[in-house]
């Protein structure tokens, strides 16, 4: 049961090419193929969550100043669904 915990805690960019290596295994791909197409849904996971942090970190000030200047009461930064994506999946 540690092992599986373990895999749990590696996040979405370990777990996502292990679901994908199985799910393509079962469905007749070989492992060749399945293999291929976990490691891209990885390195996406990987891409999207560098993305995020970064428009986060050098976006975050800016929306912060922009919300002080105008005297907004706005609480979050919207960055769409595929980050969204990765948070739902992540919990």
């Amino acid at each position: 049961m540690s092992a599986i915990s373990y895999i749990m805690s590696l996040g979405a960019s370990v777990m996502m090419p292990i679901i994908f290596l199985i799910f393509g295994l079962l469905l007749g791909l070989g492992v060749g193929k399945s293999l291929k197409s976990g490691l891209s849904v990885g390195v996406g996971f990987v891409g999207l969550s560098v993305v995020t942090q970064l428009l986060t970190t050098n976006l975050g000030p800016a929306v912060n100043s922009m919300v002080k200047i105008y005297k907004l009461h706005l609480h979050t930064l919207g960055i769409g669904w595929p980050a969204a994506s990765t948070v739902a999946f992540g919990t």
